[in-house]
């Protein structure tokens, strides 16, 4: 059975709010109220730029990716226990790297000082959810896997083009896995699956560059979690909670359905921190992991690029 050991978060440190985003020259779109991102980059260059000069983005970005997932790691590590030294794989996650190779988790092992296998699972959806069901599905796995997503979409985004600029923020999460040890969280189940119809609805190049369809949601995402959530239904118990995946409308859904069922609100950081990619789940578990007592049964959806849905059921054991 594999174990979350610990987990952890970085946060970029510049925020940008709905007042800010109305200055933004050209910029296209409306950043909802009670909204927010944040930006590796000086809020006073998207204002006054748009962000439209985006070769020059990372002379002034205060984090690299792998910076930010160096912090994420740290903190992950400290929360476990764990020394560096016991980690014996190192997984990675950016859609936004500063280059293609090396891979991300080489970069963050790097920081880390720690030379040890290191490899990428690109995870536009959910790093949390993706990992995890690699390490579940791996019969020799290492004893202990540290996991790293790490995402700067704003460094790629050109306010002054595109409508979707206000939906995506920076960050980085971390958490160690070990199917051998015990740990504060135990996973139930994970699934991922691709679904290829509409794959280029929501898509990531290589370096970050975003094309979003905001029908993506109405189509794809709703029609999923509707079913998940109804499949589930069985399955439900006081102590059930909910990370949503970071998109307005599915949360909207969740909340409702969480509503109804006398649960509490779903755990989320993009509303604060804008959609970071893989990583936004598992920063909205570490966010919300002080809420949640022995028992608690968090139920994990993944929606992204690719297009790729899963889930994953953890149970919080201390």
């Amino acid at each position: 059975m594999v174990q979350i050991l610990g987990i952890g978060a970085a946060q970029a440190p510049n925020e940008i709010t709905p007042k800010e985003y109305g200055q933004i020259s050209g910029a296209q779109g409306v950043l909802p109220g009670g909204r927010a991102f944040r930006s590796v980059l000086p809020i006073d260059h998207i204002i006054k730029t748009a962000n439209s000069g985006l070769l020059a983005n990372r002379t002034i970005a205060t984090h690299t990716p792998a910076e930010l997932g160096n912090e994420a790691a740290r903190s992950a590590l400290a929360h476990a226990g764990i020394e560096m030294g016991d980690v014996k794989m190192i997984i990675g996650d950016s859609c936004s790297p500063v280059e293609t190779t090396p891979s991300e988790g080489q970069r963050v092992g790097r920081l880390l000082e720690h030379k040890v296998a290191a490899f990428d699972i690109v995870s536009p959806a959910c790093a949390l959810v993706q990992m995890i069901d690699v390490v579940r599905r791996w019969k020799n796995v290492p004893r202990i896997v540290l996991g790293v997503s790490t995402n700067t979409p704003t460094l790629h985004t050109d306010y002054s083009s595109i409508s979707e600029g206000w939906q995506f923020g920076d960050g980085a999460a971390a958490f160690v896995l070990s199917n051998k040890l015990p740990g504060k969280i135990e996973v139930e189940e994970s699934e991922v699956h691709v679904q290829p119809e509409g794959q280029m609805s929501l898509t990531v190049d290589s370096l970050g560059a975003l094309k979003y369809d905001p029908r993506v949601e109405e189509k794809y995402f709703l029609p999923f979690v509707t079913k998940f959530l109804s499949d589930f239904e069985g399955k439900l118990t006081d102590s059930t909670r909910f990370v949503s995946p970071p998109f307005e409308s599915v949360y909207q859904v969740i909340s409702d359905y969480c509503e109804k069922h006398g649960l509490p609100p779903a755990l989320e950081t993009f509303r604060s921190e804008g959609n970071m990619f893989g990583n936004s789940n598992l920063s909205a578990l570490c966010v919300g992991f002080e809420s949640l007592t022995a028992g608690d049964r968090c139920v994990v959806l993944a929606l992204g690029a690719g297009l790729t849905f899963g889930h994953a059921v953890l149970t919080v054991k201390g």
